[in-house]
């Protein structure tokens, strides 16, 4: 059973009582990178975020208020053929949602092939099989727009690390913005709009952490685009409000979703009311500063988010078992950290078989991964407790192992109940402080940081002995490695978090 505790309602924004009903941000305090959100009817709202590599990928949460969100479908069901998805922080970047003419449509850009598009009739039910529909290196963030004449145009953005440069907007095959001169650079995200005869453009820029967003305008799609910035940091504690989406409810009310980067917690999710300047401008937040957690008052309650499990690329050695979750050697099977100080309690039984060394245990996957667990010693019967920080592995203790005849082979079994805290640091709130527990041996506190565009995710794995790291991608070539004719396993009764 893989379950949250009941605490765990501290995820979700708090709803209380004002003209536009209000919240507390940030509405999700968990990692939703990259969002972007539409709705058919101003009634049911569909929010889409980056999944990287993960698999399943592109989850999709699904609200009726703008507020409280349930993960309800996944876009993504396996790698798109061609992509590479061998490197954590490769695959989906920064997916637009849109629906048009009775479909809805998913448009994402990986950096490394070009821009993808996924359609549904229902986003609940199964989504297309991927299209590459403009191949390029460092094309990212592509949003579309249907004109009112029926035809298609396209904006996006480039990545850098690929293309060689950014801070430009291209929109149908032009570019249309160069950041660069107006000091608004790295723009990047944007999110195309039409409204009363002006095409609009939503977009960071000034980077992740530091940045603010920005709105052009422009009576062509040629343009020339003219900026203003209508969100950034001002006097409060919400550090680059960054890209995200405008939506209408039915009421006629217009609100921005955006993310805000918290570090090792991910990017969390904010939500600011919009309205209308004189001069035509949208106007978001409390006059163009975030309306954070001080702003509103109120005491309600939330459902949480389930939890979304995923793994690097394929599960293809993460079955279902009667009593939850079965991994064999190379897997990792893992979930986004539910808030920023939380606890998880994993209750495991793992499985060796002789000769075979790799650890069975706990996971935090960040910039580096910390593992915790049970390294087989199958010649004196028992199991190294150990924790192993990035290359570096130590041995914390030893618990006996139970021994089976299994044919030609011999098979040692031990019980685990795993552990982990985690809460800001006290001198660095984007950076998390970790204690793992296996049983009664405990490590000494620890700095963990996030890993590439997202944050901190917690999860089981089994190592193979004969991989470098043995934790994820670096294995995915196991099953075709002689030397893994013979797997260890590991059986996941439960899961749960608790948020402190």
């Amino acid at each position: 059973m893989i379950t949250r505790n009941a605490s765990f309602a501290a995820l979700a924004a708090f709803v209380c009582a004002t003209a536009f009903g209000a919240y507390v941000n940030p509405v999700v305090d968990a990692d939703m990178s990259d969002p972007d959100c539409d709705t058919a009817d101003g009634k049911s709202f569909w929010l889409v975020t980056s999944s990287f590599t993960d698999i399943p990928g592109l989850p999709l949460y699904r609200s009726t208020d703008l507020v409280h969100w349930e993960l309800a479908n996944h876009a993504l069901k396996s790698s798109p053929k061609g992509a590479d998805f061998g490197v954590r922080g490769h695959g989906v970047w920064a997916p637009a949602i849109r629906f048009h003419d009775g479909l809805w449509y998913i448009f994402w850009g990986d950096p490394d092939r070009g821009i993808y598009r996924t359609t549904a009739k229902d986003p609940a039910e199964e989504w297309s099989e991927p299209e590459l529909i403009k191949p390029g290196r460092g094309f990212i963030d592509p949003c579309p727009l249907w004109d009112d004449d029926g035809s298609f145009h396209l904006v996006h953005a480039y990545a850098a690390s690929r293309a060689g440069f950014n801070s430009v907007l291209n929109l149908d095959g032009r570019i249309v913005y160069d950041g660069i001169p107006d000091g608004n650079h790295t723009i990047e995200g944007p999110k195309l709009y039409k409204r009363d005869g002006w095409y609009w453009i939503f977009a960071p820029a000034g980077g992740v952490i530091h940045g603010w967003q920005l709105a052009l305008r422009s009576r062509s799609l040629k343009g020339p685009f003219e900026p203003r910035i209508v969100l950034r940091k001002g006097d409060t504690r919400v550090n680059g409000p960054h890209q995200g989406a405008w939506v209408r409810k039915a009421d006629g009310s217009e609100w921005f979703l955006h993310f805000q980067d918290k570090g090792y917690a991910g990017r969390v999710l904010h939500l600011q009311p919009l309205a209308w300047s004189e001069d035509g401008w949208p106007v978001m937040g409390d006059g163009g500063n975030p309306v954070s957690a001080s702003d509103a008052a109120g005491d309600g309650s939330s459902a949480p988010l389930a939890v979304d499990w995923v793994a690097d690329q394929s599960d293809r050695r993460i079955f279902e078992t009667p009593s939850g979750r079965r991994l064999y050697s190379g897997a990792t099977y893992f979930t986004k950290i539910p808030a920023p100080s939380f606890t998880a309690t994993a209750n495991a039984t793992v499985w060796a078989k002789d000769g075979e060394r790799g650890i069975l245990g706990l996971v935090l996957v960040g910039d580096r991964n910390v593992l915790i667990g049970l390294k087989p010693d199958t010649e004196n019967d028992r199991f190294d407790v150990v924790l192993k920080d990035g290359d570096e592995t130590k041995r914390l203790g030893r618990i006996p192992a139970e021994r089976f005849s299994a044919g030609a082979r011999t098979v040692w079994k031990a019980k685990a109940s795993i552990v982990a805290r985690v809460e800001p640091s006290k001198d660095n709130p984007r950076v998390g402080e970790a204690v793992l527990s296996l049983g009664e041996f405990t490590s000494k506190p620890f700095r963990i940081e996030n890993s590439v565009w997202q944050g901190l995710k917690i999860g089981m794995t089994v190592e193979a002995d004969f991989s470098k790291s043995g934790l994820g991608l670096s294995s995915m070539g196991s099953m075709r490695d002689p030397k893994n004719r013979h797997s260890n396993w590991l059986d996941l009764e439960s899961f749960e978090f608790a948020v402190r």
